[in-house]
């Protein structure tokens, strides 16, 4: 009996101790507030604050904290979003935290310490770069509010500017996010680096080393070929203050015409023997554009032999420019040699023995032929292969007049324009092997610029 009272005395007597741990001798007093890092942020959506004073206790269950700032908006911390906890030391995180002056008080079993004020500053971690004529401008920080919150109709003041230069219409993005910031600046220079002063209700921003520069990296977006004349389409292709750019391609170093060109065009004649591969573009401010692929347009300009029996098939040398079948790295590009129709029209190809010529192995054909060379996917212009001493036959797929039992055909033959007057034509539609429908001289002639004249 005695020793069983001897426990209940311990155990009692423990647990006064603990209760006292935990109730704080005095009332509860803050008499600093220090912040992770350089105000600041610990890297992730918030702010770790740290309380120094004393009376704080040890059981986060019987603590809390209280920001209060303007206007009329309170922020508690409860004792499970207390980090770590002594009698000295109280630390906290602060979430998606706006900018503001705040009365911080920290509460110990229901007594309150006298308010210890702290200002939370907004914090410009990065800031995107906007075009050379202006635009938006997104900024990546903490405490960037342009709102109070969703109770509240009142808005804060903002005032975001550059330099001296103001960046209109802030807001937060997503509402009610505090961590970006989009405004919408004038147009700049290329040398300005613009220091940012964000307030918001009259708390400025954190000093670092952040600045805005406008964005003016060269950027090819298209180019455009017209004979051995190129033209390269896209942004600050040219430095603001006017002088020539220069062109790398195919190990050359090229100089546009500068009396065309612009900032968003460049135009510059082709070397010889060009080959699909990569350009850059570097403008005078030093700047290097995106590489970009340069895939020239093939030219067919003769075949060899010339007089080509489509009916017989057989070998044939394709004549013209940008016709090589290798790239300028070395790697070969995709060549297909097709009809208009996208038919293949050689069995295999081969370079040919001199530069931009190409030997077909001709695939024997039956009619009139527009050829098309293809490399790395760009159509060169279409070249007319036309019958020589070929006996005509009934189309493929023939159209007949049920009445007059006439097969249709349509026949391509290209002769000089001058002298389609005086040019006798005679065709003979033989139908069940007999000979009749002589017709002369009455047909339909047309030009088409955009076929070449082939073997007539």
């Amino acid at each position: 009996m005695f020793k069983s009272n001897n426990i209940y005395l311990i155990l009692a007597f423990t647990l006064f101790i603990l209760i006292n741990k935990s109730v704080p001798e005095s009332i509860p007093s803050i008499s600093s507030i220090s912040f992770k890092g350089d105000l600041i942020y610990d890297g992730t959506n918030g702010m770790e604050i740290t309380l120094i004073g004393s009376g704080f206790g040890i059981n986060k269950e019987y603590t809390n904290i209280q920001l209060s700032g303007q206007p009329g908006f309170s922020i508690f911390i409860l004792h499970q979003d207390i980090i770590s906890l002594t009698d000295t030391e109280a630390v906290f995180k602060l979430s998606n935290m706006k900018a503001m002056v705040s009365n911080v008080t920290i509460t110990v079993h229901g007594i309150k310490s006298e308010p210890h004020q702290i200002t939370i500053r907004p914090l410009i971690e990065e800031i995107s770069q906007p075009p050379l004529e202006g635009g938006e401008v997104t900024i990546t920080g903490k405490a960037l509010n342009t709102q109070y919150s969703q109770s509240l109709s009142q808005q804060p003041m903002v005032s975001v500017k550059f330099g001296d230069r103001k960046c209109f219409s802030p807001r937060n993005p997503v509402p009610y996010d505090y961590r970006w910031l989009v405004c919408t600046i004038e147009a700049g220079l290329e040398s300005d680096q613009l220091k940012p002063l964000i307030s918001i209700d009259n708390i400025t921003n954190v000093e670092k080393n952040n600045f805005l520069t406008y964005n003016y990296l060269p950027l090819i977006e298209k180019s455009i070929q017209s004979g051995n004349m190129m033209e390269l389409r896209g942004k600050y292709l040219l430095s603001q203050s006017g002088q020539a750019s220069i062109i790398m391609y195919n190990g050359l170093t090229l100089n546009p015409d500068t009396t065309v060109s612009t900032a968003q065009s460049l135009v510059f004649k082709l070397p010889e023997n060009s080959l699909n591969g990569p350009l850059l573009v570097y403008p005078s401010n030093g700047k290097q554009s995106n590489l970009y692929q340069l895939q020239l347009t093939p030219v067919i300009t003769n075949i060899n032999p010339r007089h080509l029996y489509l009916h017989l098939g057989g070998d044939f040398t394709i004549y013209g420019d940008y016709l090589s079948t290798q790239r300028s790295d070395n790697s070969s590009a995709s060549l297909v040699i097709k009809a208009q129709d996208g038919e293949l029209l050689c069995k295999s190809y081969k370079p040919g023995p001199q530069e931009n010529t190409i030997i077909c192995d001709f695939i024997p054909q039956t009619d009139s032929v527009y050829m098309i060379v293809s490399i790395d996917g760009i159509d060169s212009n279409k070249y007319l292969l036309t019958c020589r001493n070929c006996q005509i036959t009934p189309s493929k797929n023939p159209e007949f007049n049920s009445n007059k039992q006439l097969i249709k055909k349509a026949i391509i033959i290209v002769v000089p324009i001058l002298v389609v007057a005086i040019l006798s034509i005679t065709i003979f539609l033989i139908v069940k092997k007999l000979r009749n429908n002589r017709k002369s001289n009455n047909f339909q002639t047309f030009k088409d610029d955009n076929v070449t004249p082939g073997n007539e």
